[in-house]
């Protein structure tokens, strides 16, 4: 199922003991653009702490009350490791957090999320020594290849072709059977807003620069705009899914 980055950040987070919180943002990777880790606003109960939670925590969407549903109690993100607030998140903190919650580690392999191609947490199969040497080597291995992007950040970036300016992202498409970003969603420069949406693959993403807020892709100018526009968001989506 496909679904909006921008949507997904409307729907609530419902712990095995009740409401936890809303999605805010959206952290994905710059290598794999996958979806690594929804932040959570838990302030009605848990003021002051920053909660990150892996899709592989994820139990269901439910699509008619915009509800994630995740396997843990509320204590059990009580006590979840610090995360501090307007800090980057380190390969430490990541694996704090995958070792805490028994999460795959993504980084750790080729597959999209590590020894597993799902968000799924069965990895109780590697020994306790087997894995801290694997994590050990693997976050320095892995250290510099990526890092995790902000969804509301990256949201009105300008995507540029080959040749020319193309448009802004107005949103990101996401498959939530991997929580791969499957198309990055712009809008064409000089038309009425609302109209001319036009699709990416990430595949044909050939630079990003993160500071700037630019996406340069392998397209020129006239040849992207001979593909398929849609006029309204749901004219995107119906036609992904179809």
């Amino acid at each position: 199922m496909f679904k909006y980055a921008t949507d997904l950040t409307e729907y609530n987070i419902d712990a095995t003991d009740g409401e936890m919180g809303k999605i805010n943002d959206l952290y994905f990777d710059d290598d794999k653009w996958v979806i690594r880790y929804a932040v959570v606003d838990t302030r009605k109960w848990l003021p002051s702490k920053r909660v990150l939670l892996s899709p592989a925590g994820f139990e269901r969407l439910n699509l008619d009350k915009k509800r994630v549903e995740v396997k843990y109690d509320k204590d059990k993100v009580r006590h979840s490791p610090e995360v501090p607030e307007d800090t980057s998140i380190t390969p430490e903190t990541e694996i704090s957090l995958a070792g805490y919650y028994g999460w795959n580690r993504y980084w750790m392999g080729n597959m999209m999320w590590g020894v597993q191609d799902r968000p799924i947490t069965d990895y109780h199969q590697i020994s306790a020594d087997e894995e801290k040497l694997r994590d050990e080597f693997n976050m320095q291995e892995n250290k510099t290849k990526y890092n995790l992007r902000s969804v509301e950040e990256a949201l009105d970036y300008r995507v540029h072709g080959n040749d020319g300016k193309l448009g802004r992202v107005v949103d990101l498409v996401i498959s939530d059977d991997h929580w791969k970003i499957s198309y990055i969603v712009i809008h064409l420069d000089g038309k009425p807003i609302g109209e001319h949406l036009y699709t990416i693959d990430p595949e044909r993403i050939q630079n990003v620069d993160w500071f700037e807020g630019d996406v340069y892709v392998d397209y020129k100018v006239d040849e992207f705009k001979e593909h398929k526009s849609y006029r309204t968001k749901e004219d995107v989506l119906a036609a992904v899914v179809g």
